[in-house]
């Protein structure tokens, strides 16, 4: 999948670099990020033209973040403590 960034709506604005796991899991590896349960961020798509988050998440969407490991990897619900989003 091509490049992603995310962009954490509270200061600090940042941006990583994302990766998504296989689809069973849910996971996205953002490696560096500073972000924590809860915290609410939105994805966009930057990589090649033409291509798409993967189905399941949009732009302009607020999500929350859960199941965060430090610096590495995150999923992300609709709302504060809600279910992670099913990425395909």
């Amino acid at each position: 999948m091509g490049a992603l960034t995310t962009i954490v709506s509270s200061p600090p604005l940042s941006r990583y670099a994302l990766k998504f796991g296989a689809a069973t899991s849910d996971l996205i590896t953002a490696s560096g990020h500073v972000l924590a349960d809860t915290d609410i961020t939105q994805l966009y798509y930057s990589g090649p033209e033409g291509g798409a988050l993967p189905a399941g998440l949009s732009e302009n969407v607020n999500y929350y973040a859960r199941d965060v490991t430090a610096g590495t990897s995150l999923k992300v619900a609709l709302t504060s403590g809600g279910t992670a989003v099913d990425v395909t």
